[in-house]
Parts: structure tokens; sequence; C-alpha cells
């Protein structure tokens, strides 16, 4: 016999607590890693449908976020909460953040969607995503909704945890998206120029440099696939 080599991240549960006890709300494919999901179906064939969206706009940089996305070297854990961001904690993050998924949702009033990533799991590819069900996963084929998707996938891609390292990534972003859709080599369904400006700006205000500093011409770097 041998020790679970997992044993300390799910104190006091015993080794016969299959999913621990949540077996509607969580997958525990080999008995090692409890992954919480509270994803319906229509919810992951909408999901599914915003990254065959993403694909088809043949942009570069877009299908690099994207595939480092769907890469063995990226994993990612979908969530989706309710826009209203008044949710009991119920769910527990697999990578020991402190607090629960609930409470980071509750906490931001303004985000449709959110990216958790501690610099230990963004090392190693792991994020936690979660995504408003009424705001985002209801029509996310264009628009805000599609945006939110890319913007949350970016954040992934770019691994620069905290608050200043997700301003910095939506700088990146959206200073690219500008340009690209300005110069006709992008065409975002159901946003305009105004839309991605907004977005920009709210960056801007939230802390980050002058996007005229950018090189508009220089994608945003996205880091290599984790060993």
């Amino acid at each position: 016999l041998s020790t679970d080599v997992l044993w300390s991240k799910y104190l006091p549960l015993q080794p016969y607590q299959y999913a621990a006890n949540n077996p509607v709300m969580a997958l525990d494919v080999d008995g090692r890693v409890i992954i919480p999901i509270n994803l319906t179906t229509e919810q992951y064939a909408e999901f599914a449908r915003a990254i065959a969206t993403l694909k088809k706009l043949d942009d570069p940089f877009i299908r690099q976020v994207v595939d480092y996305a769907e890469s063995q070297g990226s994993r990612i854990h979908l969530y989706s909460m309710p826009g209203s961001k008044d949710v009991e904690s119920a769910t527990r993050s697999l990578f020991g953040y402190a607090g629960s998924i609930e409470t980071y949702w509750n906490d931001d009033y303004e985000a449709l969607g959110m990216t958790i990533q501690t610099p230990r799991m963004a090392s190693s590819g792991q994020a936690d995503i979660i995504l408003a069900s009424d705001e985002i996963l209801a029509n996310a084929t264009q628009g805000q909704p599609l945006l939110g998707i890319l913007d949350e996938l970016h954040h992934v891609c770019v691994g620069l945890p905290g608050k200043n390292g997700g301003t910095q990534e939506h700088l990146q972003l959206y200073t690219y998206l500008l340009q690209a859709v300005k110069s006709g080599t992008l065409v975002l369904p159901g946003l305009s120029v105004q839309d991605i400006e907004q977005r920009l700006e709210m960056a801007v205000q939230q802390g980050g440099s002058d996007p005229s500093t950018a090189n508009p011409s220089a994608q945003p770097v996205i880091q290599e696939d984790p060993k």
C-alpha cells in the first residue's frame, strides 16, 4: 500500500467519499483529483460554439489564444455563475487559493467573466474561469459575450496573475483588437470600433499605462506550454 499523494488537499475527506460526496457538482475520474463543475449541457455547447466562432475569425493572435487554451499544456476549469453576484458558497477550488469560487465571484460586482489564477497555477497552465450564465453563456457567439470569453482565455494564455497583471493583459488584448478592427483585418461579430475603444478606456482607468505607447504592430506575448 502507498499513501495518496494528494491526501493533504482533501482533508478531512476519506478515500471512499467519491467526488467529495457531491457527484452532481464534481468529477472524480481517477480518485486523485476532484474537479468541481456546474455547467449544463447547453452551456457547454454554447461555449463550444463560441470557440468555433473565434477560430473562424482567421486572426493569427486569436487563433493562438484558442489553440493554447485547448492545448494539453493548459488546464482550464469552467464554471457558470449568475450575473446577480448573490451566490452562496458551495464550491471549492482545486488549486489552493483562499476562499471559494463563489466568494471571488461575489466580490466583483461588475465583472461578467472572471479568471482566477495564482502564480503557481499560471506556471502550470491551470486556471478557473467563471462566466455569467445569463449574460455570457446564453448567447456567446457574438457581441460582448464572445469578447468576454476571448478576454478570459487571453488571461490564461498570458498568465500574469494579480490585479496589475490582469489590467496589463486587458491593455494588450484591446490595443491589439482595436488596431486590427480599425485596419480592417478583423471583424468581430456584433462589435464595433466604439465597443473596443470603451473596453480599452476601462482598462486605462483601472490603472493601465497609456495604450498609445504600445507598438500597434506587435502581438501580445503568450506564454509557452508548461512542461
